[in-house]
């Protein structure tokens, strides 16, 4: 597969660009599948290959920065919105 295909092909997310087709293939990004390749591949050791002791390390794709909430001045709707970055946030 040409580098041009193998692009093409990981971009083809559905909704926003059409499947990449080559020959009898119908290729799309494989987020709309698997979108967290690390359980995947947990998944593959343990079910498939049968392994009992299965590391992972993840390094991630970087940090977005926070902002400190301070409660005594913060709405309800402020909390609400920043709910997600609350939960993932490892400060």
């Amino acid at each position: 597969m040409s580098l041009a295909d193998a692009t093409e092909s990981s971009a083809a997310a559905p909704i926003y660009f059409d499947p990449k087709v080559i020959g009898d293939l119908v290729l799309i990004d494989g987020g709309v599948i698997a979108n967290d390749p690390a359980l995947l591949a947990y998944l593959h050791a343990t079910y498939n290959l049968k392994q009992k002791k299965v590391r992972i390390v993840s390094i991630g794709t970087g940090m977005a920065p926070t902002t400190q909430i301070d409660p005594n001045t913060t709405s309800d709707y402020t909390w609400l919105a920043e709910v997600g970055t609350l939960l993932t946030s490892t400060e």
